[in-house]
Formats: C-alpha cells, structure tokens, sequence
C-alpha cells in the first residue's frame, strides 16, 4: 500500500514484509469462508487472514483511509483489517496498544533497510501500566 501523491512514492503498508513476492504473479483472494489468502505462483499461501462465524458473500475494499478490509454485509464491522496489522507505519485510524480481552496488541515495527522492508530490529508500542490509587478509607 503506498500514498498516490507523496513523490517519491512511499509503501506504507506491506501485508507480506517477511515473504516477498518478487515477481506479479502474487494473487489476492478472499474466500467463501471470509479468509483473505495471497497466494505466490505455484500456489502456496503467502499470507492468510482468519475469520470467526459464518459469512455470506464476503468482498474485500480498499477504504479511502488505506484499510484494507474484508467485509460481510455490514459495513462497520470487518471480519479482517490491514490497520490491525501494522507495519512501520501509523496510518490515521491504527491503533497502537493492546486490547487484553481480545488477545490483540498493536506495534510498529522498523524495515530491516531502506530497500528491505523485511522486519527490522526495532519496535514501538504502549506498555500497560496500572495506576495505583490509595484510600484510607477516612474523610
């Protein structure tokens, strides 16, 4: 995923850092099941979303805010999307944190080089912290 009018063009998001496709042979499928799949030229699966419940007529749109979704008839809710897996870039609308009841937590991660976007040695996120408060119990 890049900005169309930032010069020089700049990827932003890149679903498959660590197991490039380096020709265009790569396709992009979703899946009766909602699984968004890409798959390289002999067919083994490069990447692959997942997805709870049943689904009917699942579709995936690129949203004007650079969201990469798969969807299932209602517009709001997203059965997979890119911005909960973000690269080294914060795009308006990522999160960066953790959500502890759903098990997800949202970093940033640095390209291993300017021309390798590969995952690097670097990461930046929140850490939770408890905020302790005290009460004697008195007025």
């Amino acid at each position: 995923m890049c900005y169309r009018k930032v010069t020089p063009r700049t990827v932003v998001w890149i679903a498959n850092r660590d197991i490039p496709i380096t020709d265009s042979s790569g396709v992009l499928k979703v899946t009766d099941q909602g699984v968004l799949i890409l798959l390289n030229s002999p067919n083994e699966i490069i990447l692959s979303s997942n997805a709870s419940g049943p689904v009917e007529n699942p579709t995936a749109q690129f949203l004007e805010s650079g969201n990469l979704v798969v969807k299932n008839g209602n517009p709001e809710n997203f059965l997979w999307q890119s911005f909960d897996h973000p690269t080294s870039t914060l795009l308006p609308d990522m999160k960066i944190g953790r959500n502890k009841s759903k098990g997800q937590e949202w970093y940033l991660s640095s390209n291993k080089s300017s021309d390798d976007p590969s995952t690097g040695n670097f990461t930046i996120g929140l850490i939770p912290m408890a905020i302790l408060s005290y009460s004697s119990g008195r007025d």
